[in-house]
Parts: structure tokens; sequence; C-alpha cells
């Protein structure tokens, strides 16, 4: 005879926020008040996640503890005991799972759930491990980023015993859920927005990410506690249950509650009114072209066929109506615009979304002649005013007689989304059979020249001016000389940045402006292999160094008579720069904020940046060929970097034999315990020390005082040479950066500058330190 199963359905919702969390709106609300709406809301299990503290599960603690000594000692007043009664019935009625909310060193949301048992102090800890600053530990802001990247967050959680679950995966620039970009230890990952059966090969759970308690929401933290929550299939509710349900990856254990996303789905396509078409399944598929005309020329927008009201009535026969839809819309619309399908299904009803994405430029006319516009929720003919605007989109070149270069790419508009920034890129060359792989390398640097300006760390008094155009930077691609093109107005305001103009993309009145400006241009040395022209290979993969002599300390040692680096056998080592960079450049001029870079070089090899972008790891290299040129190899990813050991050597540096490096803190009680790695033995002590046993005045005392401060490093404090740098220096001691080749930056502190050896020691000599 089978078992009795007693498991049934439990609402849970993980991601609700305390007043710790600084962009809480409702400050002074006790914690109390939160359960007690998890519980009118119906909730099972609630997880207390606040943004890298855990400040508002310590204050619930030291109620509960306060409360149990004097209920203990018989010394509750009425009010408290009424309060007292109250946590005990809703405790009892409720699984609080403890946590936080971490930001990653990429960025990333990282929800971290723990057993209700957990004492705060060993998520303080872990906190302190993953490399939140000390002294930000309390604040619970969510722009606080840890030192840990995801994939070690995701580990370091697992091990501590813990959930972790990606927050809010849909704001996740190029996540997407596959199985490679997926760490060990990631349990779960969670979307705010109410997506049906899901593929991904984690459980998808829902949550409300509420910040307020009582007050209507706003932005995008507009759901309310339990509003947005996930069912759960356990036989009762425990931490150790739901852990194992995560990690059996059960999709039948796991569901979201159908008539809830359906609301929020509805709610969340009402928000965008101007881009949001909702049809009825009853009305003729031809009826919708003016729709789809009007979402066209608003830059593109979401049909839905199948909603009645609040209610998915669904379409009978979806496969009929999308081929009839497709159909009209290419014999009513001119130009047909794009249109990308997709079947979603809600409380066993199928709907059609229709995402329309322009194709070409504005305007977009019917069979009539008719161009339709939105404007708020209604579809209507555009005015002589929309039309004229409308036609100014389509042909930018004629604003104010600008003639437009041939070539090159423009930053035509700039959206701040949830944190990450948006572009709207036009490319303008009109070029048959551009693959979207190259295009994206010159978008990515016009991207890269934008964010500089917009950061501060570029500015356009580099440009050279003839009247009311500029040059402001030309550089050599391949063979190709590349230009960076301004126009400005007669007020003198910049209103047209062209990146990567090439000599062939310059109109008669553009190539009279270089000519006339060409004696005051300074040629830079720049490579950008990313882009390529049709008839020019493209090679990014750097050459695989060759070296004979032995490795001592980690690294190779390329000798002067030994084989050299040497590229791949290809027509692409044909672009190089020329002239070539000296072996040894002069220091660069240091910025205001004192730090700068320069390349590292070994030989015939460089390191010149090992940076992040997002999640990924890229490393920025060049090459000394043998007739003198150099080649560079930008944005190498280090996947590929491990292709060959040669570079990898290349980045790795024999530590330094001086100074200190702080490699843990941990919090114990009221105190922080450090633990130490001697630079002279290389040894890490065993021992963990506090900051109250040293002197002041002690390298270990200054060692603590700056770590707290260092982490997350600011880049633009470090005097670099390659991936080695240096801060801080005095006459006799210095401190020292690396970062290695996995992207782990490592401080020394109070290094002796006379015990410096090596690449160290030619570290200062290169920014003319000794």
């Amino acid at each position: 005879m089978e078992p009795v199963s007693h498991e049934r359905w439990w609402k849970m919702d993980l991601h609700v926020h305390t007043p710790a969390s600084l962009d809480y709106r409702e400050k002074g609300l006790p914690v109390l008040q939160i359960l007690q709406e998890a519980e009118q809301k119906g909730l099972d299990i609630v997880g207390l996640v606040d943004h890298n503290t855990t400040l508002g599960y310590e204050q619930l603690r030291l109620e509960l503890s306060r409360l149990a000594v004097l209920s203990d000692a018989g010394r509750l007043s009425p009010a408290e005991e009424d309060v007292w009664n109250e946590y005990q019935r809703l405790l009892s009625r409720l699984l609080v799972l403890p946590g936080f909310e971490l930001t990653t060193r990429e960025g990333i949301h990282l929800l971290a759930l723990f057993p209700p048992e957990t004492p705060p102090e060993r998520l303080n800890a872990l906190l302190l491990t993953l490399g939140i600053p000390m002294e930000r530990l309390r604040g619970g802001a969510p722009d606080v980023q840890a030192q840990a990247d995801f994939a070690l967050a995701c580990t370091l959680i697992a091990r501590a015993g813990g959930i972790a679950v990606a927050a809010h995966v849909e704001r996740l620039p190029g996540f997407r859920g596959a199985d490679e970009t997926l760490p060990e230890g990631l349990l779960a990952l969670e979307s705010t927005v109410p997506a049906g059966p899901s593929l991904a090969p984690l459980p998808i759970l829902w949550g409300s990410n509420a910040h307020a308690c009582t007050l209507p929401g706003e932005g995008e933290h507009q759901v309310a506690i339990g509003e947005r929550y996930t069912e759960v299939r356990l036989d009762r509710p425990s931490f150790e249950a739901l852990r194992a349900v995560l990690l059996a990856r059960d999709p039948a254990r796991v569901r979201f509650p159908e008539r809830e996303r359906l609301r929020a789905y509805l709610t969340q396509l009402r928000g965008a009114p101007e881009r949001i078409v909702l049809l009825d399944p009853d009305m003729d598929p031809r009826s919708a072209c003016p729709h789809i005309a009007a979402l066209a020329n608003s830059g593109g927008g979401t049909l839905v066929i199948g909603v009645r009201g609040e209610q998915a009535v669904g379409v009978a026969d979806p496969q009929s109506w999308s081929s009839a839809l497709m159909r009209f819309v290419r014999e009513e619309i001119d130009p047909p615009p794009v249109l990308n399908l997709e079947l979603l299904h809600f409380e066993g009803h199928d709907l059609v979304q229709v995402h329309v994405q322009p194709e070409s430029s504005p305007p977009y006319l019917t069979r009539e002649g008719v161009v339709y516009v939105r404007r708020g929720s209604e579809t209507r003919p555009a005015t002589r005013t929309e039309l004229l605007e409308l036609v100014g989109l389509g042909f930018p070149g004629s604003t104010q007689g600008l003639d437009l270069p041939y070539a090159g790419v423009e930053i035509v508009g700039v959206h701040l989304r949830d944190g990450v920034w948006f572009y709207d890129v036009r490319d303008l060359r009109v070029t048959s059979g551009v693959t979207r792989q190259r295009a994206k390398g010159l978008w990515a640097y016009a991207i890269d020249r934008h964010e500089s300006l917009r950061q501060g760390q570029a500015d356009l008094n580099q440009v050279v001016w003839k009247g009311d155009r500029g040059v402001w930077r030309v550089y050599r691609s391949g063979e190709r000389r590349v230009y960076d093109l301004v126009h400005r107005e007669s007020s003198g305001r910049v209103d047209h940045v062209f990146y990567g103009v090439s000599e062939w993309g310059l109109t008669p009145r553009w190539r009279e402006v270089v000519e006339a400006l060409r004696p005051l241009l300074v040629e830079e040395r720049v490579v950008l292999p990313e882009e390529s022209e049709p008839g020019i290979p493209g090679e990014t993969r750097p050459p695989r160094p060759v070296w004979t002599g032995p490795v001592r300390e980690g690294r190779a040692d390329w000798g002067s008579t030994g084989a050299q680096p040497q590229p791949p056998a290809t027509e692409a080592a044909k672009e190089t720069t020329k002239p070539a960079l000296p072996a040894h450049p002069a220091a660069a001029t240091p910025s205001e904020d004192w730090g700068g870079r320069i390349p590292r070089w070994r030989n015939q090899a460089a390191v010149e940046w090992v940076r992040w972008d997002g999640n990924n790891l890229y490393f920025d290299l060049a090459h000394r060929q043998p007739d003198g040129t150099v080649r560079y190899f930008r944005r190498v990813p280090r996947s590929q970097l491990l292709e060959s050991e040669g570079w990898i050597d290349l980045v790795r540096v024999p530590l330094p034999a001086t100074g200190v490096e702080v490699v843990r803190s941990t919090v114990s009680g009221d105190e922080i315990l450090y633990q130490f790695r001697d630079m002279q033995t290389g040894r890490v002590d065993p021992r963990v020390r506090r900051a109250s046993e040293f002197p002041p005045d002690s390298p270990y005392a200054y060692a603590i005082r700056m770590y707290h401060q260092d982490f997350p490093l600011d880049e633009s404090k470090v005097r670099w040479w390659g991936n080695i740098g240096y801060m801080r220096p005095t006459a006799d001691r210095v401190d020292l950066v690396y970062r290695d080749e996995e992207g782990r930056d490592h401080i020394y502190y109070a290094a002796e500058r006379r015990l410096l050896e090596g690449e160290w020691k030619q570290l200062l000599q290169e920014w003319h330190e000794e």
C-alpha cells in the first residue's frame, strides 16, 4: 500500500524588504506590521531581504529577544504582552526566512535566503566575506557593490547553507538563463515579469520586491507584499523542504497563480498605453493594420490578441489568425514592419502577442495613404505637425542643411531604465549584406566614446574646428584612416557626433573640412579589430606567444634570444599600426584624480588593461610584429586567453616580497577579525587578528584602515602599468595593486620601496617615481 501524501500548495513571497533598505518608502514601519500584511495576503513563506544588509532582520531578532526576556521575568506590560502574543501567533503561522539582497561586482542582484534560526552575526560575516565594506554594512543601499562576482557569490551562499536566487533577471543585459551562464550554487531565477511555462534550466520564482507595506506603489516598486507570489508543493513549509524542491528542479512542484499572473500581465501592459494595443479576438485581423502602422510610426510596440476587459478569452485558432495578420500587414502597410509573434497561455487560453519592430525609417502608411500614430491609448491619423516630425525622422540629413557622412555611427538617443543605459544607434551607411556581428564592433566603440563623454573621462576640447564642423579624433583601423566628426549649432552646442567615418564615407563638404584641418590633426595609434571593411579580413584572436625560458615564480621568461610570440599565419596579421610604440613608453600625464594607465610590455607582448564589463572579464593586449609595427587586441575574453599559456603568463606577475595583504575579514560578535598574508614569506597567517592587537602606526593597522576604504577598488585612484599599479606613494613605502588573470584585485599595503624587485620596481620607474 502506497503511503498517503500530505503535500499541498503553499504560497510564498521570497522578495520582501523592510525599512532597513535605503529605498524603502515607509521609514519606521515595524516589521510586525509587515508580517501581519503577509498573513492577510495568505502567504505561508516570507523572505526578508534588504539591500546588502541584515539590519531589518537583526532588529526583529533583538525585539523578539527583549520580549522573551521580559516574558520569562513576568515583567511584560499589557501592550508588550499583546505584541509578544502577536509575534508568537504570526511566527507559528508564517515561515520567515532571513537573508539579504546582494549587489554583486557586476551589478547583478542576488537573493540569499537562510533557515529561520540563522543568527544575524553569521549573515554579517558572509556579507563581509562577499566584499561588502564594513562601513556600508548597515546602510541598506542598493548601489553598494560586493567585491565578489556573481559566480563566486552563488558559491559562497551555497557553501554557507543558503538558497541563492538571481533577482529580477529580466533586467539583466544578456542574461537568458542558458545552462552555460548559470553558476554552481544558483538554485532559482526570480522574475518580476509574469512568464508562462518556462524552459529555463532552473525554477522560475515570482516575487513582489515590495518596498512598502501600506502606501500605494510607484515606479518599479509598485507591487505590494504578496501581490506577486509563487506556489510551491510541500508536505509542510520548512527551509530544508523548500531547498530540496529547488535542488530537484521539478517544474511540477513550483507554479505561478494563473489569475494573479494574468492580472499582473495586464497591469504591466497598460502601464505603457502608447506602445501596447489590446485587441478582442473577434476582430477581423485586417482591422489590426492601423494599430500596427501606428506602433511602427512610434518606434515599435506590442499587440496582444485574445483579451477582453480583465479576462483572457483567447484566440480560437491562433495559427490561422496569425497567418491572416501577416498577410494583411504585407498587403496593407507600406513599408511592412517586422513582426515577431509569440503564443502565450493564460488560464487555459491562447493569446497571440505580436512585437512590432520598424526596420525602415517612418512614416508607415496604410493602403489608403493614411499615416497613423499612437497618442495615449488611442490610434488616430497623424496631424500635419506630427507628419512633418515623422518625415524629419525619416530624413535626418536634411535638418538645417547638414549633409550626413556616408559611413559611421551616431548615438541619437540615450535612455536610463532600471539602472541600465540603453542607446538608439543610427548606422549612417547604406550597405548590403552587413552582418550584425560586424556592425556591433563600431556600435560598441561609439557607445564607449559616448559613455566617456557622459562620465567626464573625455571631452570635446580636443576637437579641431572649421566653422560649424570639426574633427575630434583621427586614427587608423587596419590600413584605413578613420575619423570622429563633430557638428555644432550656431549657439556653439554640439548636436551631432559621427563615430568611425572612413575616408570613403566623407561627403564633399566633410572632405573639404578634413583636408583643411589635416595639418593640425594628430593621428592616434589605435586599432579597432572588432570592425572590418569588406575585403579586409578581421582577426581578434591574439597570437600564441612562444617562449623557451624556464618558468619562474608563476610566469614565463621570454628571453631576448629565444623564440618570440608570433602571430598566426593569416592575412589578418597585416592589420597593423605604424609607427610602433616604443618598448618602454613614457609615463602618461596623470589625470586630475592622480591615476592613469600605460601598457606593460614584456619583450614583444604587452598587457594594456584587464577589465570587467558587466559580468564579463576582458583583456586588452598588444603584440609587436617583426617589422616593428604593433597590433592591438581589444576585449579578448578570458575563455579565449586560456587557450594560450603564454598570454596567461604575461598577465601573471611574481608577487612582491614586501607589504601586507588583508585576505579575509569576518564578524564575530561586535568586532571584526582579520587574516593577513605577510608578503615577505608569501604565507597566509592562519591566526585571526583583531585591530586592537596592533599599534596605530604599524603596517597591519594601516592595512586594516585602507582595506575598508579601498574595496571595491576605484581604478581611477591607481596608476596602472598594465594590470599592476600603485597608490599613495611616500618616500619609503607604497601600496601596490595586482589584478590577476581571474580579475581579482589584490592590494599589498605599506610595501617598502627599497625591497621592490623586477616588474614591481619597474612599475615605479615607468611612472618616473624612481
